[in-house]
């Protein structure tokens, strides 16, 4: 869908929002926009900080579609759960493996 976004002479700009945990994954959304001429640039956002870790899921989780009437707690417990499903297929992007991307890491910001 980004092809429908990134159109144009003036340049534009698409976010594809998503946990983009391994290299497979990665390529493979670098072959879906290669049709399209469309330049990638990944923003990997790594966060150690509990406390934070804690607010951003209740501020960008609890209330929102899929946790609709699902108690605070229980919604937070859910998504760690999630988060450790992500830890145990994750992979940093590279300065070794990746070195052709274009891409920023962000540690506790």
């Amino acid at each position: 869908d980004a092809g429908k976004f990134v159109s144009g002479d003036f340049g534009a700009l698409a976010l594809f929002d998503a946990t983009n945990t391994t290299v497979e994954r990665r390529q493979w959304i670098m072959e879906q926009v290669k049709p399209i001429g469309a330049r990638i640039m990944f923003l990997e956002s790594i966060c150690t900080d509990e406390e934070l870790i804690h607010r951003n899921i209740l501020t960008s989780k609890v209330g929102v579609k899929d946790y609709a009437g699902v108690d605070a707690d229980e919604a937070v417990k859910d998504f760690r759960e999630r988060i450790s499903q992500y830890q145990k297929v994750y992979v940093s992007l590279s300065e070794t493996d990746e070195k052709h991307l274009s891409w920023i890491k962000m540690v506790d910001g």
